[in-house]
């Protein structure tokens, strides 16, 4: 069930927090000669920072986070050791919009590195919490058109979808589990380019088409699937 392949997905653009990158400090600190102290000090903080009461702090611990990932620097593993992605995969659901994108990138971002890593963001339980934050799109929603906007709502949706693409190519589990989610009922309206644009269609097309192959469940459903268009 599911076709594993190798990565192709990249991670998401750009260094939001402004602040240098995890391989800067680190050969700072190894040019010190405690390098591996100061990477374990600051996983306590991120913790702490997605732990805290403050959304800005949330929300740069996530960017954090995306940042290591796009590094590729040695202190990932550290992060996934230290359980870093159970305490912010709860965060999908914040209430504030931007944390939750922050997260929800930050987590596209890792999981865009390896199946090894997938596995180990599904052995945390990242699952849990993403198709709940999938569901809440069930139904109808209408992505904002004020291109002098941010369309929060869209763009945590484009993240998640790609986030639950990359997780399905790695292994059965997220594929059962979107199977018995019924993630279909919320993916495929999506399809529709007139309402979601083709930036969310095609994303969602990437993904039914990694999930539906060699899953016969979901490739009988989407036989049945009516076109958008008479």
């Amino acid at each position: 069930m599911g076709k594993f392949k190798q990565r192709k997905h990249k991670a998401r653009p750009g260094n939001p927090t402004g602040l240098p990158s995890v391989r800067d400090i680190d050969e700072e600190e190894d040019e010190l000669g405690h390098g591996n102290t100061r990477v374990q000090h600051s996983v306590e903080e991120l913790r702490e920072m997605l732990q805290g009461c403050n959304v800005e702090e949330r929300e740069c611990a996530a960017c954090v986070i995306a940042n290591l990932a796009k590094d590729g620097s040695t202190s990932l593993g550290m992060l996934l050791e230290d359980s870093i992605i159970r305490t912010a995969a709860p965060l999908l659901l914040d209430k504030n919009l931007s944390v939750r994108h922050s997260v929800t990138g930050a987590l596209r971002n890792i999981s865009a590195i390896s199946h090894d890593v997938c596995s180990t963001l599904v052995e945390y339980d990242v699952m849990t919490p993403l198709v709940t934050l999938l569901k809440e799109y069930r139904g109808e929603w209408k992505p904002c058109r004020d291109q002098a906007k941010i369309d929060s709502k869209s763009e945590i949706f484009y993240e998640a979808v790609h986030l639950l693409w990359n997780l399905c190519e790695s292994g059965e589990t997220p594929v059962s589990i979107f199977n018995r989610e019924r993630l279909l009922d919320v993916l495929l309206p999506c399809l529709d380019v007139t309402k979601y644009g083709h930036r969310i269609a095609i994303a969602v097309a990437h993904c039914l088409h990694a999930v539906s192959e060699d899953n016969p469940e979901l490739s009988s459903a989407l036989k049945e699937v009516k076109p958008f268009y008479a």
